[in-house]
């Protein structure tokens, strides 16, 4: 998991957790966390892309200085890459393989806020003249980062919209990454959608194609991705769309109350999670491909196994509740982001 610890602002994240169901540390480690940089006028705050991946029993984090180092149960620690990366009006996204050998990472480029008293006076769209650029280098485990393309993105004068990439993770057919992203919050929004989920290639750091089409076209909106490359998705006004690499439909789930944010399908693919407002407070709904339905009192934020979702139950901390007791909720005692679970 991710933690924000000493005068680190919330979500301004500078430690990782490798922790055990009972709310012990197995391991941990700090850096230096990633600048926010000014994201002008079209929104609120930039919203950066994760800093830390779960992948072949390691935690894998970058810093402000783009080092990646992984971090394993044991305490091992060790660098796995350096990308370059002055933090400065930049934003750095990566995704590791699953067996930990190879390494994508993009650098986004921002250009500065502008001097002027009032940046966003008028039509300004708050940002100095300069270009916004795309950077995607490659790499394998210890040895030094090869960018793969420098790339100046198109932008509208008034308010600048690019298909701008960020890797999000790595299932059996590569890389993963959203294309275009949401990169800023939007105004009196808490956060964005994070954008059009799609595939890459490895070799080239180019994207193949969308994992669902793009809009206006699309009809099912993917929220997550499965290690084999399956998916869940959700389709207007309130269909849960569990589909293969192909687009066929494997199971679906019609008529999903109050559905609201993201769905989490299950490592079995059988089950997804997600967060219902109705239920009240913090609260959830699991369904499975046998059309039963389970009430949780927790946010869901992904699943520990094939019984145990990981979420925020009614205290600031992450928390975990087992299918087989859904009333009950487990603090694990971290107030942080979940990442992913290890084989330890």
């Amino acid at each position: 998991m991710l933690e924000a610890k000493g005068n680190a602002s919330p979500c301004n994240w500078n430690t990782v957790v490798i922790a055990d169901l009972k709310g012990h540390t197995r391991a941990s480690a700090t850096f230096r966390p990633m600048p926010v940089p000014w994201g002008g006028c079209i929104g609120g705050a930039a919203w950066l892309p994760a800093s830390a991946h779960v992948a072949a029993g390691k935690v894998y984090f970058a810093d402000a200085g783009g080092i990646v180092r992984g971090l394993d149960a044991a305490g091992s620690e060790a660098v796995v890459a350096t990308i370059p990366f002055t933090g400065v009006q930049q934003m750095l996204s990566f995704a590791v393989s699953p067996d930990g050998s190879a390494l994508l990472a993009t650098v986004f480029t921002i250009p500065p806020k502008p001097s002027s008293s009032d940046p966003c006076a008028g039509t300004s769209h708050g940002f100095a003249p300069g270009n916004f650029t795309l950077d995607v280098y490659s790499g394998r485990a210890g040895a030094a980062a090869r960018l793969l393309y420098h790339e100046v993105l198109a932008t509208a004068s008034s308010e600048p919209t690019f298909e701008v990439m960020a890797l999000i993770g790595w299932d059996s057919l590569g890389p993963v990454a959203t294309a275009p992203t949401a990169w800023v919050v939007p105004a009196g929004d808490s956060l964005p959608v994070p954008g059009i989920f799609a595939q890459v290639d490895a070799q080239s750091g180019r994207v193949t194609r969308h994992i669902e089409d793009t809009p206006p076209a699309h009809d099912c909106f993917v929220t997550d991705v499965a290690a084999t490359g399956d998916y869940v998705c959700t389709t207007y006004p309130n269909t849960l769309s569990i589909r293969r690499q192909d687009r066929t439909e494997i199971w679906s789930y019609a008529q999903v109350p109050n559905f609201a944010g993201e769905a989490h399908l299950s490592p079995a693919e059988d089950r997804v999670a997600f967060a219902n407002p109705s239920n009240g407070g913090r609260s959830a709904d699991v369904v499975t491909k046998t059309g039963q339905r389970i009430e949780l009192r927790i946010t869901p934020y992904g699943w520990l196994d094939g019984q145990d979702v990981i979420g925020f139950g009614d205290s600031v901390d992450l928390s975990y509740v087992s299918l087989n007791s859904p009333a009950h909720v487990i603090d694990l005692g971290f107030n942080g982001d979940f990442l992913g679970t290890m084989q330890t």
